[in-house]
């Protein structure tokens, strides 16, 4: 139908040949537009490699919760089922993009002081971890967007360390890190692993996914080394 449009994923060079080439390492498909590494493309609401039209779509969610609580404050209703229509109405609208394009701090911070908000009230002094608490120790099992956000990049590096590392994601993830990370002793870019050997990682080397959720991995001190028992071939004597 001449409408679909391929973007390569992995190594650059990999991008440019499918690009120069349009086609897909050999394969083909008639009517396909093999799209530059440097374009973005749009699946589902998500961004395929680009950075730029991330915050405008978190603006457009950020204005549609913001709309959803003046509305749901001017019928008024019960705290409990202000729990439940932020997680219908709100945060159910951050989770996909979240995890699929991560979201900017300063938008997260916004979005989630909004939503705990409205979920405590306006007069209520009471801590939200109260309110975020499960329902058998008194709360209201609603977990912040912020609590939301950790999860998910934790468990982002909880699916790449653990099993088959033959999955294509997590190959050309591991090749993300390793290019954006140098040994604290060699001083050149690539060819080792940042988990098994003392590096220095520059997070914005890495693609958005991966970069928000290293950097809430390496904040919890996660100790990668420990949980990739497939990878310690690569770790290096003494370190």
């Amino acid at each position: 139908m001449d409408k679909t449009d391929v973007k390569p994923v992995g190594p650059h060079i990999f991008q440019v040949q499918c690009y120069t080439n349009q086609n897909m390492a050999g394969p083909t498909i008639p009517g396909a537009c093999i799209l530059p590494p440097a374009d973005p493309l749009w699946i589902l609401g998500v961004w395929i490699g680009s950075r730029d039209n991330v915050s405008h779509q978190w603006t457009q969610i950020d204005n549609h919760i913001k709309r959803i609580i003046s509305q749901w404050q001017a019928i008024g209703v019960n705290v409990r089922n202000h729990s439940l229509l932020a997680k219908a109405l709100m945060l159910s609208r951050c989770h996909f993009l979240m995890d699929g394009n991560g979201i900017p701090l300063h938008i997260l911070r916004r979005i989630s002081n909004r939503i705990m908000g409205f979920v405590r009230g306006k007069f209520s002094a009471m801590s939200y971890g109260t309110l975020k608490a499960p329902l058998v120790e008194g709360g209201l099992n609603s977990p912040s967007l912020i609590t939301r956000k950790y999860a998910t990049d934790l468990k982002f590096f909880s699916d790449l360390i653990t099993g088959d590392q033959t999955v294509p994601w997590k190959k050309w993830t591991w090749m993300d890190l390793k290019m954006a990370s140098t040994s604290s002793w060699a001083g050149t870019y690539g060819g080792m692993n940042p988990f098994m050997q003392q590096a220095y990682t520059k997070p914005t080397l890495l693609q958005d996914r991966v970069s928000q959720a290293f950097m809430m991995a390496r904040c919890f001190g996660i100790d990668m080394a420990s949980t990739a028992p497939s990878m310690q071939q690569d770790r290096e004597p003494n370190c």
